[in-house]
């Protein structure tokens, strides 16, 4: 019952156009790598295309993220912190408001903690490695940003396999199993690498008007808002900076206690270092490393019951519970702004713009469109997830609503090549009469859009707050033609 997250709308129908034959990339605009389209549409396949199925299908791979790190947990240090990982994982307002939506970080932090596991196991070397590559391999085909932890596992395998012919040796077999995991890409690639490049990193190249002074500036605040130096307004920003700050002591202390650096420091360095590319950079991105720093955290804590740091029990006794308290305080306010209020969540902000973001209206939405659209008519919608539960296709380039944002820098030849349609181009599509319907988000329509379409002859139809639903109306004929009856009517 979260509030609609606006990504969730394009991950959605993706997932909707490609079990219907069409093709990532080579037949609509899709700004990220191509796994979730494919497990998403599997799932929605079986289950009913609705959002309601997709939701479950989220929180049940959050679930699996929880049962994996108790899991680990347990291994390291006992049933009693599996369930302290498990507590800290869903509280965390990162996880239960992020991953619980029908976007990528459920899925990319899954795969890429189960290839943490197994590259962690006790397996055979000439089969754990190369599986843990392969994990490793789709969950970049699930999140791209997630290759840059690659050095990360090279360098954990180096220095912690001895002797040197083992460490090359588990080298080698991870790094073929993350070539061939990453083949799966191949099927995208090989028939178009401009539009593979383009959709996933061109794209997001052109993405930001800013100055570069200005992403230094947006930057640095999302860093002190991480470091707990600056309060949140989206997420609550005590929880990841305790986090963060105990990870932190866990890494240094772990030399003390006579233990080796766990894999999960490596990963979070990397996944800290690389969630600061993407322009802009959002303090959501940051929630993949939860489950890594948890396991961080409780190396510090375990480390203290060991000898002869055991006094540092009373410390530990004394202050775990404070945190615990401090970490989970906010919690109801958290559930009730993401499913009620919509106050600091990204998108909506205040109450009133909550009521046109959750799943009862979406789907009254996507009624009205399955009422009044004819059949096979395209549909131009703002906004592309009131498709998901109507039979209507997408209008050509508007299966992706963030396309519009780069389009006027394309050029013709390029904006068919990559299936993105301009703010003017819409404009002429409308005075053309193109599209059959057209939904309008009055808060996501440039008002150029909306004047045009005010001043054409397309007739509104519904109007539900902010959305409006418009019908093309036929041409009128010349005086003293009488129209004559046809198979349209």
């Amino acid at each position: 019952h979260r509030l609609i997250a606006r990504d969730e709308g394009f991950y959605l129908l993706a997932a909707k156009l490609v079990t219907e034959g069409k093709l990532l990339y080579h037949d609509f605009f899709f700004p990220q790598m191509p796994l979730l389209p494919y497990v998403y549409g599997g799932w929605l396949s079986l289950y009913g295309m609705t959002w309601q199925s997709a939701r479950i299908f989220a929180a049940l791979l959050t679930a699996l993220i929880g049962v994996l790190l108790y899991m680990r947990a347990a291994k390291l240090f006992g049933a009693l912190y599996g369930g302290a990982a498990v507590i800290l994982f869903c509280a965390s307002a990162l996880v239960f408001t992020i991953y619980t939506t029908a976007t990528t970080y459920a899925l990319s932090t899954l795969l890429l903690f189960l290839s943490y596991l197994v590259l962690c196991s006790d397996g055979k070397l000439r089969i754990k490695f190369p599986i843990a590559g392969a994990l490793l391999a789709l969950a970049v085909t699930s999140r791209l940003m997630f290759a840059a932890v690659l050095p990360a596992f090279l360098l954990f395998i180096l220095i912690n396999e001895r002797p040197w012919k083992v460490s090359l040796y588990a080298l080698s077999r991870f790094c073929v199993g993350f070539v061939i995991g990453l083949c799966l890409n191949l099927w995208f690639i090989l028939p178009s690498p401009e539009l593979f490049y383009f959709n996933n990193l061109g794209y997001h190249l052109l993405r930001s008007p800013a100055s570069s002074a200005e992403r230094i500036a947006h930057s640095g605040q999302v860093l002190r808002v991480l470091l707990g130096l600056e309060k949140g307004i989206k997420f609550e920003s005590f929880q990841f900076p305790v986090l963060l700050y105990v990870a932190l002591a866990a890494m240094v202390a772990c030399p003390l206690f006579k233990r080796k650096l766990d894999a999960a420091f490596y990963i979070c360095v990397a996944l800290f270092a690389v969630n600061f590319l993407p322009d802009p950079v959002y303090v959501q991105y940051f929630s993949v490393l939860v489950p890594f720093l948890i396991v961080c955290v409780l190396h510090l804590f375990y480390g203290m019951t060991s000898a002869p740091w055991r006094s540092l029990n009373v410390f530990g006794f004394i202050t775990v519970p404070l945190l615990m308290l401090g970490y989970a305080r906010n919690i109801n306010q958290d559930i009730i702004n993401y499913t009620v209020t919509g106050k600091g969540v990204i998108g909506i902000q205040r109450p009133k713009n909550a009521l046109d973001w959750n799943l009862e209206r979406v789907k009254e939405i996507s009624s009205l469109i399955e009422k009044h659209a004819p059949p096979g008519a395209a549909v131009l919608s703002f906004w592309p997830g009131y498709l998901l539960e109507t039979s209507a296709p997408p209008y050509p380039g508007s299966e992706n609503n963030f396309g519009v944002a780069i389009a006027a820098q394309l050029g013709p030849s390029e904006k068919e090549a990559f299936h993105v349609i301009s703010n003017t181009d819409i404009s002429e599509l409308i005075l053309s009469k193109k599209p059959e319907l057209i939904i309008v988000h009055k808060r996501m329509t440039p008002e150029t859009v909306r004047q045009t379409l005010a001043s054409s002859p397309y007739q509104l139809l519904e109007s539900v707050d902010a959305v409006q639903i418009y019908a093309r109306q036929p041409l009128p004929l010349p005086k003293g033609i009488k129209g004559i009856p046809n198979n349209d009517g």
